[in-house]
């Protein structure tokens, strides 16, 4: 005779702190939606600490659609905004109007209409009406996101940590002169294009010839910012104007000769495209572009310019002079990039099971391949012992085999 199932029921306190958990798990591996699972238990339903999470969760799916968009992906794109939609219907909606803005108009020049002109509706629908276009009708209807919120799981899991990844390995160099990329995701930093070199383009997403991608009025290859080291002056950024494309700073336009980049100074690309240039900390050469009216490149709003040498470590820190300022950290982390490699540094301890840890020992240094193959999650024990371990992520730019949000 067989026996009956056991359920265990946890105490509302426990089942409230296990989903908590697995929610900050899965946004550290990169899975958005199964976070969003764990947060959709009725036990969280008042707890703020869910709202944090639930838009962080929700600001990763915006993202990951952004990125979507820019490689054409709009199957995609109306995938993961239906799943914002069943969070947050007004952002998934504000969204799904900025992604389609190249479509509408698209198809409004092709129509032989201006796409400005409020009156003219072509842009916005019809047959000719792009995935994206759908999805904004379906959800003023109220008819988006065809799944409902998904189920949380009835018993937790198995307690142990994720299994260890293969080692990974370099995804091999860049091409010839283009620049070192890749993603940082900082835990309750926020995600970052990190990205190296002497010469970095900005343009246009869709024209493939940017190093720095972005979704706005400009030329395939706008601007140009490069990195040099003079005996006198010591290290600067400069930036430069590349074919067609306008650049000011702080309402001034530049042309000609490239210009130094100040710390603070406001660079704008075209009328909906600017960014602030930002040098946090006096020792070091590396900057920070934060990019303004909600654009994005790869899905990040912040770009960390590394420069070559010892001068552009960056560092990780309570302290708001920081590139990535976290706070109740103990320990900072510092990241530097040489020969292929990002070495990730704490006085606290560094582990990468993925690099052949046992997953407990740490280290007060490790090596990650630049770029690297795979997705890369490090735990660093820059918190006080008393809470949970502190974790960030380096990923390739491409979708990797685990931990991207995949149509």
């Amino acid at each position: 005779m067989a026996r009956p199932k056991m359920t265990i029921h946890l105490p509302h306190f426990l089942r409230r702190a296990w989903q908590l958990l697995e929610a900050r798990r899965a946004l550290l591996e990169g899975a958005p939606e199964r976070a969003l699972e764990h947060l959709s238990d009725p036990a969280l339903a008042l707890s703020p600490q869910a709202d944090q999470l639930r838009l962080r969760a929700v600001d990763v799916l915006c993202r990951s659609a952004a990125r979507r968009a820019s490689q054409g992906r709009d199957a995609s794109v109306v995938r993961l905004l239906g799943v914002v939609a069943l969070e947050d219907p007004v952002r998934a909606d504000e969204w799904a109007r900025r992604l389609d803005r190249p479509a509408a108009s698209a198809t409004a020049r092709s129509a032989g209409s201006d796409p400005s002109d409020p009156s003219d509706p072509s842009g916005s629908a019809g047959p000719s009406q792009s995935p994206l276009g759908s999805l904004l009708a379906e959800m003023r209807d109220g008819t988006g996101a065809e799944e409902g919120r998904p189920r949380p799981p009835s018993t937790p899991p198995s307690t142990a940590g994720p299994r260890p990844e293969p080692v990974v390995e370099a995804a091999g160099p860049p091409a010839e002169g283009r620049p070192i990329r890749f993603h940082l995701i900082v835990d309750d930093g926020g995600e970052f294009l990190a990205v190296m070199g002497t010469s970095i383009v900005l343009g246009h997403a869709r024209a493939g010839r940017a190093d720095i991608p972005l979704l706005a009025d400009l030329e395939s290859r706008h601007a140009r910012i490069l990195w040099a080291e003079s005996f006198h002056s010591g290290p600067s950024w400069k930036i430069e104007p590349l074919e067609r494309g306008t650049v000011s700073i702080s309402g001034r336009e530049i042309a000609g000769a490239p210009v130094v980049l100040q710390h603070g100074d406001e660079v704008r690309l075209s009328p909906n495209l600017a960014f602030r240039f930002l040098l946090p900390e006096a020792a070091s050469s590396s900057a920070l572009l934060e990019l303004t009216g909600g654009a994005e490149s790869e899905g990040a709003a912040r770009i960390l310019l590394f420069s070559p040498g010892p001068a552009g470590r960056v560092r990780i820190g309570p302290n708001r002079r920081r590139h990535v300022p976290v706070a109740g950290l103990e320990h900072e982390v510092e990241l530097s990039i040489a020969r292929g490699y990002v070495k990730i540094t704490c006085e606290g301890g560094v582990r990468v099971p993925c690099l052949g840890d046992d997953g407990v020992r740490a280290e007060i240094e490790k090596e990650v391949p630049c770029p690297p193959s795979r997705r890369v999650d490090v735990t660093v024990n820059a918190r006080p012992s008393q809470r949970p371990p502190f974790g960030l992520t380096i990923a390739p730019l491409d979708p990797s085999p685990t931990g991207e949000v995949e149509s």
